[in-house]
């Protein structure tokens, strides 16, 4: 049997390594987050505590537009992992375009605990404290994003908020 790739050894014989491997090769390109999905389904099927298999999945379903069961991945990674970066960024992500600023926060301040050096951590949370009227939480977040990526995307945005705040 040729597998999934066309590599051989059977899609039945695969292990969930392999199979989250695969999936990860798909979740890229919008036209395979199909496939994607479908392989991320048989990874928790075969090993339902596979952390990054929730994450990686409610990514996919995100971008897909099915927010709730998105939201079930991640909160199911962070029930797994409760120090999960990406699933506390994702579902922060999440919470904050619905509205739940407070709920968001929460969720990026332990993305926080676990990697304080993130850089679009820091762009996140410094425009959700912006949003929530937290100006000084902000500066913070922008001062440190520029500790991380002196010139990354957001450092002109960072230097800008900065410069006005001394104004």
């Amino acid at each position: 049997h040729l597998s999934l790739d066309g590599k051989g050894g059977g899609a039945e014989t695969r292990t969930a390594r392999e199979w989250f491997e695969r999936a990860c090769d798909l979740d890229s390109e919008p036209l395979h987050y199909g496939e994607a999905i479908e392989a991320y389904e048989r990874v928790i099927e075969m090993e339902p505590s596979f952390a990054d298999a929730h994450c990686n999945l409610g990514a996919v379903l995100y971008n897909r537009g099915r927010r709730p069961a998105a939201r079930t991945c991640f909160e199911r990674c962070i029930e797994l992992v409760p120090e999960h970066l990406e699933a506390h960024f994702n579902l922060g992500n999440l919470l904050e375009e619905e509205g739940h600023e407070a709920e968001a926060l929460v969720h990026y301040l332990a993305a926080f605990r676990a990697n304080p050096q993130h850089p679009d951590l820091q762009v996140n949370m410094a425009l959700l404290y912006e949003k929530m009227g937290q100006a000084d939480a902000a500066l913070q977040c922008w001062r440190r994003y520029l500790g991380i990526r002196k010139n990354g995307p957001w450092a002109q945005v960072a230097r800008q908020r900065l410069l006005r705040s001394e104004s």
